[in-house]
């Protein structure tokens, strides 16, 4: 009777868990044939054996003597199949200097690419370059599965909008228009509050308005500001003779000065045929010519004896003789010329009648002792000279 020695039977594999879909290679200790078991279920003869189902194997190994032994069981677990990831992004078009957020499905770890290029191993990453994202999910089995590409695309970025304005300055109760320049989409500020949504504006109001253009990528950038100032309307006076002086019974209240308007009153002969008369021959002294504006003075003298009885005569419209012609005296004023400083009458024939000097006011009586007649009057001021002409019934 022969007793022979009885096989060694064990199983090597170097995995123990795979994913769905994948395998363990199973090798059996050495003998001279096999029997490969998946729990009581015959498998497989050879000496390999690649389970591709879970299950607890063991393999029967028979030496050459017919000797048989069975392994210890080798359990094989098939881990749960990991879903094909996907990637939420917060938008698929950046623009220059912007990103986006791309967030995957659930997982245990992650890997990102750009193409072939790895970029990140978080849950989320920020996309600051143009490409073709996927990210690579691995669940707790250590199963694996990659997501489709996400494109994430740069647009072209969005010029420095301009604001092209029908006027800068309003007039109180008018309006502006403010185009912008060409985009996709537009909002209008004032300052920092909100006024409109269109490509153009009208602005009623002062302030420093601003244009945020996008294009159609969504690129977005402001324009400088355009302040837009209001101005209150003035009152106009009619200068229907150019004198300088307007009629304070004809008027206009506008921002802007109008044609043959002037903004100082006064006139107090707006429609004088001609101030400084034609022809006194024959005319006693003191007639009036035409209108009340012009009278004859010293009678039977000719043009030159006929003068305007306009309170304003002279060199500047800031002059004002009140009254004109007079009877004992007459007020000399100056506006906006300065402080009156000397006051010289010279008569007709061309000799000095009378001087007052330092008088360091704005106003000045005279010509309480002057003789009937027409005065030359020369005015000087803190601001400069001027002349003038009284008219003495």
């Amino acid at each position: 009777i022969t007793v022979n020695a009885a096989p060694a039977a064990s199983i090597t594999a170097p995995v123990t868990s795979f994913c769905a879909g994948g395998s363990a290679v199973l090798t059996a200790s050495t003998g001279a044939s096999y029997k490969w078991f998946n729990g009581t279920t015959q498998v497989g003869t050879a000496a390999t054996y690649t389970a591709t189902a879970a299950g607890a194997y063991t393999v029967e190994v028979t030496n050459s003597s017919g000797c048989k032994a069975t392994s210890d069981p080798t359990v094989i677990t098939a881990g749960a199949i990991q879903a094909t990831p996907t990637i939420a992004a917060t938008t698929n078009t950046i623009c220059a200097g912007g990103s986006a957020v791309l967030t995957a499905s659930a997982g245990d770890s992650y890997k990102w690419f750009n193409g072939t290029t790895q970029v990140a191993t978080t849950a989320t990453y920020t996309a600051a370059a143009a490409g073709s994202y996927t990210v690579e999910v691995t669940n707790s089995a250590g199963c694996k599965a990659t997501s489709d590409p996400t494109v994430i695309t740069v647009g072209a970025i969005q010029a420095t909008p301009t604001i092209a304005a029908t006027t800068n300055t309003i007039c109180a109760g008018g309006s502006a228009v403010l185009t912008a320049s060409a985009g996709d989409s537009y909002k209008w500020f004032n300052g920092t509050t909100q006024v409109a949504t269109a490509a153009t504006y009208t602005a009623t109001d002062a302030g420093s308005y601003t244009v945020e253009v996008a294009n159609s990528a969504g690129c977005r950038a402001t324009s400088v500001p355009t302040v837009i100032t209001q101005i209150q309307p003035k009152v106009w006076y009619a200068d229907t003779d150019g004198d300088g002086l307007g009629d304070p019974a004809v008027s206009l209240t506008v921002c802007w000065q109008p044609t043959g308007y002037v903004d100082v009153a006064g006139d107090l002969c707006p429609s004088s045929v001609d101030k400084n008369c034609l022809d006194c021959s024959g005319k006693a002294n003191g007639t009036a010519y035409l209108d009340d504006c012009s009278v004859c003075v010293g009678g039977n003298t000719g043009k030159t004896a006929c003068v305007s009885t306009a309170t304003v005569n002279g060199t500047s419209a800031n002059i004002l003789v009140i009254p004109q012609p007079f009877d004992n005296s007459t007020t000399i004023s100056v506006k906006n010329l300065g402080l009156i400083q000397s006051i010289t009458t010279i008569s007709a024939s061309g000799a000095i009648v009378d001087y007052i000097q330092e008088i360091g006011a704005d106003e000045i009586i005279i010509g309480q002792d002057l003789a009937a007649g027409l005065y030359s009057v020369i005015i000087i001021t803190d601001k400069g000279t001027y002349t003038t002409k009284i008219v003495k019934k």
